[in-house]
């Protein structure tokens, strides 16, 4: 399985322990053009004949009008799935080719029978576009301990699971650019805190374009602040417990929100790098193509 969960940065709180961030390279979506006769043969004589494979059609205008959601066996048991579309509905049909798309998640997807034989034989080429990938940022903070604002997104939602107080996820904006953030640990089973911050990006390069040294990562990803400290001041504390349980900080006056975000900036505040993230991303790629065997 190829994972990009390697590059780490630090950030210091005044006065308190170094926060070690994590990122990886989480959901890709990628994107070639492929001949319609040599795709139509591909189907009958490898996914019609795949039990884990589900078919089905969509006819609106945003939508790819061939669907395929595949599952597969790990070798070592449990299963894993990804996505592929053929033919956007939006493409001119008497062309004698169509788009292609995969979408599946590199941390849960090794690359191996059937998926390996898809990306070998269709996306093993520096030519192959990067549409979207989602970038993943794991730091052992409690999730309860956040301090989330909603920066310039232009929604932001919680959802609380009702197995705990820590069972909760943000979602913050919408297509490009949109994020989640949730307990990674209570997703694992696993013991301790660990906190992850999801963010889906566009892409719209080439796996060429991605490896190049000078291939930078531009989003505007807001930062998180965090409580291991209650400030002084009473009021302010009655704010922090209001925006950790979902308060709008955009509905504060203009002092209270310069306040509150002076606060998180002189406290508890985590940045993340677009220079790391950059990193994370041209590794996993690079990793792709070692793995695929192509120049």
């Amino acid at each position: 399985m190829l994972n990009t969960a390697i590059n780490r940065k630090k950030w210091k709180k005044r006065g308190e322990k170094m926060v070690d961030v994590t990122y990886s390279v989480d959901m890709v979506r990628m994107k070639t053009k492929v001949p319609k006769e040599y795709w139509s043969r591909f189907v009958k004589s490898k996914l019609d004949l795949e039990p884990g494979a589900i078919y089905w059609r969509k006819t609106d205008f945003k939508s790819y009008g061939h669907n395929w959601q595949i599952r597969q066996s790990h070798e070592m048991g449990g299963e894993y799935s990804y996505w592929l579309g053929y033919a956007h509905n939006s493409e001119d049909s008497t062309s004698q080719e169509a788009s292609l798309v995969i979408e599946y998640n590199p941390n849960k997807c090794p690359i191996d029978g059937l998926l390996e034989y898809i990306l070998g034989e269709f996306y093993a080429s520096k030519d192959t576009e990067i549409v979207t990938l989602d970038i993943a940022m794991d730091f052992e903070v409690n999730i309860t301990n956040l301090i989330v604002d909603k920066f310039r997104k232009n929604k932001m939602k919680i959802i609380y699971g009702g197995q705990g107080e820590d069972d909760l996820t943000y979602y913050l904006g919408q297509g490009d650019g949109r994020i989640k953030i949730y307990n990674k640990a209570r997703e694992l089973g696993v013991d301790g805190d660990l906190t992850r911050y999801e963010v889906t990006k566009k892409i719209n390069k080439k796996i060429r374009d991605v490896l190049m040294p000078e291939f930078e990562f531009e989003a505007e990803i807001p930062t998180v602040g965090y409580l291991n400290t209650l400030p002084t001041d009473k009021t302010l504390e009655g704010l922090l417990w209001a925006v950790r349980n979902g308060y709008s900080m955009q509905r504060l006056t203009r002092y209270s929100r310069d306040k509150m975000r002076e606060f998180i900036s002189d406290n508890t505040e985590l940045q993340f790098d677009d220079k790391k993230i950059s990193q994370a991303i041209r590794i996993y790629f690079q990793g792709y193509k070692d793995i695929l065997q192509f120049r």
